[in-house]
């Protein structure tokens, strides 16, 4: 961010505001755009890589892949049934934890999306 403090500080205030645990959080050293999108039988979570030189500056010109490891919170009624990342077309390996999921997303290009089916 080309503010962290300011980034920081509206960060805070949204999840204090919010009161409830984020429903996907990252650890990755790229810029990452997370979008969610949830429905009665499934859960869908869109990763966009902004990681490049041109980030805010227009037009990328070359797409820099970056890992991402990545935390899901399962909302309480729901029970997994799958996951599988649609652009890879691959099932990823996932660690259960504590009413969330843990799964690495190696080497994210310009985009990813992880598809989670309940059962």
């Amino acid at each position: 961010m080309l503010n962290a403090d300011h980034s920081r500080l509206l960060r805070n205030t949204i999840l204090w505001a919010l009161n409830e645990a984020p429903a996907v959080t990252l650890q990755t050293k790229g810029t990452i755009d997370v979008s969610v999108w949830a429905q009665q039988n499934s859960m869908t979570v869109h990763l966009v890589n902004l990681t490049n030189p041109m980030y805010m500056k227009g037009p990328f010109r070359e797409i820099l892949p970056v890992d991402a490891g990545v935390r899901i919170n399962v909302p309480g009624d729901k029970k997994l049934a799958g996951v599988r990342l649609l652009m890879s077309d691959i099932a990823p390996a996932v660690r259960h934890e504590h009413g969330s999921i843990s799964l690495d997303v190696k080497d994210l290009g310009d985009h990813e999306i992880i598809a989670l089916d309940w059962a």
